[in-house]
């Protein structure tokens, strides 16, 4: 399974709405990863993975987060990186992670006059891209769904990562036929270099958020049901880089980032 690269035409100004709104969803992402209370309830525990709702004041849907630690040599940085380049494999992503998984698609600006969303950003502190994302619902009574996002990368340092997309809206990214439009208001990653006890083995404690909205004619309480799920990413990704540590497949991955011992 490929990817193939959309090119369309978008404004400086929209992309510049685009950059505007994906960082006021990376503040909304530190304020909720990082408070306990805030309207937060425990929902469940699977396995290591600790799972928390949240009622939303615009949304009949819930908020979720879920709270790990993933043991790796990784550190943050080096970890957001890497599930960057992994979330572009979608072969695997589908395999591993989302089945339901048609197609990820990047989405570049066409025009040459037109600067790319990564103007004036450095990029080892930095990075936006956009994606185009189509899912295929399990019923063939429920149309499939389709999503377009801006992602946000922000590298607070070695040991501090953001990851966080949300929906994006633009004249020049239509409704594919036979699809349904769905929202995600927000999902990211807070990523934070831990010790385990004051060993030489590494540890990143993970939290992940995540609220979306399906569309469609499906009832809130149908999708409530299955939102909590979604957190649990965090395990999926955690096997795989697990298995690519063992094999030692993440210095190609990682470029020229360095991995601890």
């Amino acid at each position: 399974m490929t990817s193939r690269i959309i090119s369309v035409d978008i404004d400086q100004e929209s992309l510049d709405s685009f950059k505007k709104l994906a960082q006021q969803k990376l503040q909304m992402l530190k304020t909720e990863c990082q408070s306990s209370n805030n309207g937060w309830k425990f929902h469940s525990q699977v396995e290591n993975i600790a799972r928390y709702s949240k009622q939303s004041s615009d949304s009949q849907h819930h908020m979720f987060k879920g709270v790990s630690q993933v043991k790796t040599r990784l550190n943050a940085k080096q970890f957001a990186k890497w599930l960057s380049r992994v979330h572009s494999n979608v072969t695997l992503r589908k395999e591993r992670v989302a089945p339901g998984l048609m197609e990820s698609n990047p989405v570049e600006v066409k025009s040459t006059t037109l600067s790319d969303l990564n103007r004036n950003e450095d990029p080892n502190k930095q990075m936006y891209k956009m994606e185009q994302i189509l899912y295929e619902t399990p019923s063939a009574l429920i149309a499939n769904r389709e999503f377009y996002i801006v992602w946000l990368f922000d590298y607070v340092s070695d040991n501090e990562s953001y990851m966080v997309c949300t929906s994006i809206e633009h004249n020049a990214l239509p409704l594919k036929k036979g699809f349904v439009r769905s929202a995600i208001h927000i999902s990211g990653w807070h990523i934070v270099k831990q010790d385990v006890d004051n060993s030489n083995h590494n540890s990143l404690d993970i939290t992940y958020l995540s609220h979306n909205d399906p569309g469609g004619w499906l009832p809130a309480w149908m999708v409530n049901s299955q939102l909590p799920d979604q957190v649990l990413v965090i395990r999926k990704w955690a096997d795989v880089l697990h298995e690519q540590e063992e094999s030692n497949t993440l210095s190609d991955i990682l470029f020229d980032e360095t991995i601890g011992s």
